[in-house]
This record gives structure tokens, sequence and C-alpha cells, in this order.
């Protein structure tokens, strides 16, 4: 079929561009997994009910819409394409290289606007997360279902505020780590740096 092989040239062409461009740049292979990043608020209905009048619930809602809409430049400044941000929910696909430290600037931003609103018991809002990382070649469906999965462990989370990631290597199985903020953050980019300088083997994370 002629259509066909055009297309297979022109797809050819493009694939031989982009080898010359990486090679100039100084860059090999693209990378072919990325991540999804998947957020909620904790304890948001708690939070809600214990908001005693109109006012209270208008500065609330205030709060949400100004994390909501700083969501956008975090995402942004770590390369990262927004694709929802609204109240205490945020998606995101980000390269992997960021993907750690923009759920990390998510965190920090969101218990930052919602500090001064707490549940009846005294617990301030927190943000747990989900990032799955996933093959460019995988459907989206089923990529997204592993953010959302990891999403809900995090969530599921003895503490809440907290982060887990999933990995979805299609010549393996799933793996999926989990912990609060301060202590699995921490790890995972010591380990980061170890791996970059070489300086432990490359399954010395897993």
């Amino acid at each position: 079929d002629l259509g066909h092989a055009r297309r297979s040239d022109v797809t050819t062409a493009a694939l031989d561009a982009l080898r010359t461009f990486l090679a100039r740049a100084g860059r090999g292979e693209p990378v072919p997994y990325y991540a999804i990043l998947v957020a909620d608020g904790d304890r948001m209905g708690a939070v809600i009910d214990n908001q005693r009048s109109p006012d209270a619930h208008r500065s609330l809602s205030e709060a949400l819409d100004t994390f909501a809409r700083g969501a956008r430049a975090i995402v942004q400044d770590h390369d990262g394409c927004l694709i929802y941000a609204g109240g205490d929910d945020v998606l995101a696909f980000l390269p992997l290289h960021h993907a750690i430290e923009c759920a990390r600037a998510l965190s920090e931003s969101f218990t930052d606007r919602l500090k001064a609103w707490r549940t009846s018991d005294g617990d301030t809002a927190t943000l747990s997360a989900g990032i799955g990382i996933a093959h460019c070649l995988d459907p989206m469906g089923a990529a997204l279902d592993v953010a959302r999965n990891a999403e809900r462990v995090a969530k599921g989370h003895p503490d809440k505020n907290a982060l887990a990631m999933a990995l979805d290597k299609r010549s393996g199985g799933l793996t999926v780590v989990c912990g609060h903020w301060d202590s699995l953050v921490s790890r995972l980019l010591d380990l980061a740096v170890l791996h970059e300088a070489d300086a432990i083997p490359d399954k010395a994370a897993h």
C-alpha cells in the first residue's frame, strides 16, 4: 500500500532526524518511561466539616483555589505538564528525573496553604500523592490506573501525608514503594545521587 509506505518513510526520516539532533546535543536515546502524578488532600472532609461559619468556608475555598492555581507553576518549573488542578486534586505528567521533587513541592505548597484550617481533633490537611512510572508504549488508560492505584496506596498509609511510587516495567512486574514524605523522599533522592555517580549497582535501589 503506497500510503503506508509513505508513512513509513516519514517515520523513518523523523527518527533519523531525532537521532541526529540528540547526537549533536550530546544526548543518548530518550528514556522510554515517564511519570504520572496523582495527588489528593488528606482529611479534607473533616477539615471542611469543622468550619463553623460562611466566612471560614469561603476562606478555605480561596486557599484551595490558590493552591490549585499555583500547582501549574510548580509542575512547569519541574518540566512537567499539568492536566488538572482543582481544589485538592492534581493530575500531571512529569519526566522521571523531576517527578519526586515536583511531588514534594506540591505537598509543601498544599500544607502551607491549608495550615490555618484544622479538623475537630486539631489535625491539619496534608497531601498524599501517587506516582506511576509507565512505558511510553503502554496504553494511557493502563498507565493512569498505575498512578491512581499508587495514590490509593499513599492515601492508605497509616499517617497519610505520604508518597507512593509504582513502577510498571514492560519486562517485569509491578514494584511499589510507599512512605511518609520526609523519610521516603530523602532516601530515594539519596539513592538517585549515588546511582548517578555510579557509586552503587543499578539494582541497589530495588
